[in-house]
């Protein structure tokens, strides 16, 4: 499993990004504690800050989960991502074993079906209702979506990975993946890969969205990806 508290040093630039829409397991484990009681943590988690490094939120087997979670992710993604699943928030998305994705500043990353489900109380506490992915649904791009993501992306060019550049975003592959939560939420999951071959890509970069990536949400969660 990769250790996602790890810094990764070869990890590139990428965009700003929302922290409260997706939940970092090295910023989860390094910057809050639980303060929920038992009785409290099977609805709801309360976190606070400035705590010392623990496992507050550690990762459990995913057979734990309500029947309506989902079970398995479609392809061509289960080539890129596996479930990971946590104690406190649900179920999240991680990268397949052997491969690594980290945030702008090089931590692993792992993303989470609670996101917007975030509340914070009159005393500062952030409160993350346990969380679960209903349904994952490949979306089929058309040439004139696709045409504008990699204008978006051009546009936002300075903020991107390094090794995404005006050559290699005409020539990605684009794919996304619809992710409906316990939470009635819709976010989309945009992965860009060099190619579709079998196998590790050289690079990929990912993005987690509020509904269409760039055209709904102008700021999305980014993410860069390599093989370990």
């Amino acid at each position: 499993m990769t250790n996602v508290n790890r810094t990764v040093q070869t990890a590139p630039a990428l965009p700003i990004r929302r922290l409260a829409r997706s939940i970092v397991a090295a910023w989860v484990a390094a910057f809050i504690i639980l303060a929920a009681t038992a009785g409290q943590a099977e609805t709801t988690t309360v976190y606070r800050p400035a705590s010392p490094p623990a496992a507050s939120n550690p990762f459990v087997p995913c057979d734990h989960l309500p029947a309506a979670a989902v079970k398995s992710i479609p392809p061509p993604f289960d080539r890129y991502m596996q479930f990971q699943c946590h104690i406190a928030l649900g179920q999240g998305l991680r990268s397949v074993d052997g491969f690594h994705w980290a945030n702008r500043r090089g931590y692993g990353t792992v993303l989470s079906s609670t996101s917007t489900a975030v509340t914070t109380d009159a005393n500062g506490l952030k409160h993350f209702k346990f969380s679960w992915y209903t349904k994952l649904t490949p979306v089929t791009l058309s040439a004139p979506e696709i045409g504008a993501l990699r204008t978006s992306l051009k546009n936002a060019i300075e903020t991107l990975p390094r090794f995404l550049d005006e050559a290699a975003i005409d020539t990605a592959a684009y794919l996304e993946l619809k992710a409906l939560t316990s939470n009635g939420e819709d976010k989309r999951i945009l992965l860009v890969v060099p190619d579709t071959k079998p196998g590790f890509p050289v690079w990929l970069a990912g993005f987690e969205c509020n509904g269409v990536c760039f055209r709904d949400d102008p700021e999305p969660m980014g993410f860069a990806g390599r093989p370990n």
